[in-house]
């Protein structure tokens, strides 16, 4: 019988079952440590204490898991670009309606033309889809890096209904049209009650091939940076 238990207890430690054990003698050795007087110290305690400290580090998760910033179903922004000719300010409209694709938000940005207003002057208006690649979190601040591609419509002049890529310069063209892509990079603070105050800022380039056959021409290339505040929920 003692073979027996001998051969058994051979077998549990080479599945690695017998530690299990040391772990629980551990725990209790541990236990009783804590239970002593502050005052008394031996070196037997001392070595108790080393290995419940040890066992307590082994058994912490390695791996965290980091939330997510928070989703804006909506949120307006206040900012301003110079690509923009008309004293208008710019506004910017994002939202991510897709809870199982939280990442995802689409945004517009533009001074309104055509819109809010009808006032003469330059204007690179964008459409876009973002994806937040990386964020970074420190207590209720966010840092949060988000590339973006769409399109965006350079305007010359008094804002037309439609969207044109090749615009016709006899027939009083002022606006075409082109693809785009940027980078932004948002900072988010928690407000309470599900709102964040945040400040986005974006840069980027537009290729918009009808601009030289614009009544007032321009480049082809044309590169834009919009700063916006403003509040999100």
């Amino acid at each position: 019988m003692a073979r027996t238990a001998l051969a058994v207890a051979i077998a549990l430690a080479v599945c690695g079952l017998a530690p299990r054990w040391t772990l629980a003698e551990d725990e209790s050795e541990a236990a009783s440590v804590q239970n002593q007087a502050p005052g008394n110290t031996s070196p037997v305690l001392d070595d108790a204490r080393r290995r419940a400290g040890a066992t307590s580090i082994q058994t912490k998760p390695r791996m965290q898991t980091v939330p997510l910033p928070p989703r804006h179903f909506v949120n307006l922004r206040v900012g301003a670009s110079p690509t923009d000719g008309n004293a208008r300010p710019t506004l910017c409209l994002e939202t991510s309606p897709l809870p199982m694709l939280q990442p995802l938000a689409f945004e517009a940005c533009g001074t309104g033309s055509g819109l809010l207003h009808n006032d003469p002057g330059g204007e690179l208006a964008h459409f876009r889809a973002k994806w937040r690649v990386k964020n970074w979190r420190v207590q209720r601040h966010w840092l949060v890096l988000a590339p973006s591609a769409g399109f965006a419509e350079l305007e010359t002049g008094v804002d037309r209904p439609g969207f044109r890529v090749n615009p016709d310069r006899a027939a009083g063209g002022t606006a075409a049209g082109g693809p785009e892509a940027s980078l932004s990079l948002a900072w988010f603070v928690s407000l309470g009650g599900d709102f964040e105050w945040l400040v986005d800022a974006n840069a980027g380039m537009a290729y918009i091939p009808g601009a030289p056959r614009l009544q007032a021409p321009g480049n082809r290339a044309q590169p834009f940076a919009t700063l916006s505040l403003g509040v999100g929920w």
